[in-house]
């Protein structure tokens, strides 16, 4: 794995975490 391809890895990683917190935190707001 080349190191461009792990750092795309992990931002993609990143904000997929975080769209998954905000939905939670949606569901538990409502």
């Amino acid at each position: 794995m080349t190191d461009a391809s792990t750092r795309t890895f992990a931002v993609r990683h990143l904000q997929l975490a975080r769209a998954l917190f905000a939905a939670i935190a949606a569901i538990m707001i409502t």
